[in-house]
């Protein structure tokens, strides 16, 4: 039901969703206003600024479908946008809902419901199938260490907050455009992502409580903790025990260039 009104709600919404230009096709297009061609690098940093304060989207996400006591279907839609913060020198994410009513033909009306919110740390997030629950994979630093959290929320409430980091079963977990992903269950009971895997620590046969280590051996080290952070596998966590087990032993299990054969 949800990918039957998908079309039905981002098409209308098209119009809100405004497209953020870069620099180069700012300068290439705008360059001449007022049949003045703009030189002057004061100029178009400002043309730049202004460009800045309009954000892109980034995601948008379709809720189920919900009837109210009068009959009518609506649903909300969740939407991440990036805009570029000037002042911080950074890109800052925020999210906003849209609320959408609808029959089995057209949209009625759509519009947005609440304010911006920024979201900071947030890694990753997604709904569960009933759309009830939401896991957020979110970053924090601790004491100068960067820890990675798995949230679970229920409508404005956090049921749970895992530790990932301390757990100590893989690396980081993927959290990027190619092979970042988290998918729950049907049951809403675990969640699966891809991380990267851990190996065992090697340890040189030369080192001495005084020698210490040889400069090749060392080397060696070197480049079998780079090729450490090129293992990935597949990983689910209870939510109800918070145990978290690697899914398969065969790093065939995930199609990535990041595994070795």
């Amino acid at each position: 039901m949800r990918e039957k009104y998908s079309w039905l709600v981002l098409r209308p919404l098209s119009s809100m969703f405004s497209r953020r230009i870069p620099l180069y096709r700012l300068i290439s297009r705008c360059a001449v206003m007022d049949s003045k061609v703009l030189r002057e690098p004061a100029e178009i940093a400002q043309l730049y600024r202004d460009q800045c304060r309009f954000p892109a989207l980034c995601r948008a996400d379709v809720g189920p479908v919900i009837t109210s006591r009068y009959g009518g279907q609506y649903c909300n839609v969740y939407t991440e946008w990036t805009q570029r913060d000037l002042e911080r020198n950074e890109n800052v994410k925020f999210c906003r809902q849209y609320i959408v009513f609808h029959d089995d033909k057209s949209v009625v009306y759509s519009g947005p419901s609440g304010n911006c919110t920024e979201i900071k740390g947030e890694l990753l997030s997604v709904d569960s199938p009933s759309g009830e629950m939401k896991a957020v994979l979110r970053e924090s630093t601790i004491k100068g260490e960067d820890k990675q959290f798995l949230e679970i929320w229920h409508k404005n409430r956090k049921l749970k907050c895992l530790n990932l980091t301390t757990l100590n079963k893989h690396g980081k977990v993927y959290e990027d455009d190619q092979f970042g992903c988290m998918v729950w269950s049907h049951s809403e009971t675990h969640l699966l992502y891809v991380a990267e895997k851990k190996r065992p620590k090697t340890e040189s046969y030369f080192q001495g409580p005084e020698t210490g280590l040889l400069a090749d051996e060392e080397e060696t080290i070197k480049t079998d903790k780079k090729e450490e952070q090129s293992w990935s596998s597949l990983f689910y966590v209870d939510l109800a025990s918070g145990k978290c087990e690697q899914l398969s032993s065969n790093s065939s299990a995930v199609c990535s260039p990041r595994l070795k054969s």
